[in-house]
């Protein structure tokens, strides 16, 4: 797995499919959406491409929260890799990076610097300023701009959707057992 650590290395990827997001946990949700993400990348004979932020945007944005990340960056790395995408893109969150409209991070980043063909979402996608990005704002834009928009299902499982934020709120709850069944992996 490529992996490239700022905005500047980023470069055109053959036929790039990707997903954008935080990946805090590496759940199944996440999990199925990045085998959708290598499908989809298969399909147009091209390179499965994960965007994600450090550090996380909430650590940033909420700096006095209660929020605490489900994995450190070395255990994400190690997890995303697991999944056998092509390329991994951390773009450092900054202040500056926050202020972009999702508008802006299409065309800078997926088109202009990526060369994107492809955006997988999961069902609560969003990205830019105040999360003005929703998933049926991204999806016009990103096909008026010639990206093909994949959308995912939520995973539910037992009646309960897998989220990053259910899953810290078991973590907090001290219910590893039930948390680790939502990672699909176990959790110490």
């Amino acid at each position: 797995m490529q992996i490239i650590s700022s905005i500047h290395e980023i470069i055109k990827i053959k036929n790039a499919v990707v997903a954008v997001g935080s990946f805090d946990g590496m759940h199944l949700g996440h999990q199925q959406i990045l085998n959708c993400l290598k499908e989809h990348a298969g399909r147009l004979d091209g390179e499965s491409v994960v965007i994600t932020f450090e550090p996380h945007p909430q650590e940033v944005l909420y700096r006095n929260s209660d929020f605490f990340r489900i994995n450190k960056k070395k255990e994400k790395i190690k997890l995303i890799e697991k999944t056998g995408i092509d390329c991994l893109i951390i773009l450092p969150f900054t202040p500056e990076l926050s202020k972009l409209t999702f508008k802006e991070f299409i065309q800078n980043i997926l088109i202009d610097r990526l060369g994107a063909k492809a955006l997988i979402m999961g069902p609560n996608h969003s990205i830019g300023k105040n999360r003005e990005g929703t998933a049926k704002n991204i999806s016009t834009y990103a096909t008026e701009k010639g990206i093909e928009i994949i959308k995912v299902s939520e995973y539910i499982m037992n009646d309960i959707s897998i989220r990053s934020q259910n899953i810290r709120e078991l973590l907090k709850n001290g219910e590893l057992e039930k948390a680790s069944l939502l990672l699909g992996y176990t959790v110490r």
